[in-house]
């Protein structure tokens, strides 16, 4: 059927409603509205937080993630070639602290906000958080993974009274 055929049968569709109706319909003045499903987005990026079609930040804890292993990557290889101390702590903090920080309040949801059944995943996760904190820790101090020194450092405790 043709979109002019489909147009008439669809005025002649609203005449027989109207009068069935007892409605007063001037078809000269009436228009049709053609409307079809909506075109689906994909995320939406607002001064650097990504938000996506559902107004959750699953896809932006995610990205912020892999970045922070990104830089805690490069502080590691920096640490093969730096002495350990002040310097190297800075570019740490400056780079994945600095990071962490930023957008770590951006996302967080409010106190008062209970509602558990709308709970994205990874969102308020702070495990995969604590994990990139605590490599850079040993990465700092020169302890591996293996040591089990139980030494901790002031990164660990700041982001565990979070």
């Amino acid at each position: 059927m043709s979109k002019k055929a489909a147009t008439r049968a669809l005025e002649e569709d609203m005449v027989e409603y109207s009068r069935d109706n007892a409605l007063h319909l001037n078809v000269e003045k009436t228009q049709i509205l053609y409307l079809k499903n909506p075109q689906t987005i994909g995320p939406l990026g607002l001064l650097g937080v990504e938000i996506d079609r559902n107004g959750a930040f699953g896809t932006h804890h995610a990205n912020v993630l892999n970045e922070l292993r990104r830089r805690t990557g490069a502080i590691r290889r920096l640490a093969s070639e730096l002495p350990k101390g002040k310097l190297l702590n800075e570019i740490a903090r400056a780079l994945v602290i600095g990071k962490l920080n930023v957008c770590a309040w951006v996302t967080r949801r409010s106190q008062g906000y209970q509602d558990q059944s709308r709970r994205e995943p990874g969102a308020g996760d702070n495990a995969a958080v604590q994990v990139i904190l605590n490599d850079l820790a040993r990465t700092l101090n020169g302890v591996r993974r293996s040591d089990g020194s139980g030494r901790r450092t002031s990164w660990t405790v700041a982001a565990s009274q979070r």
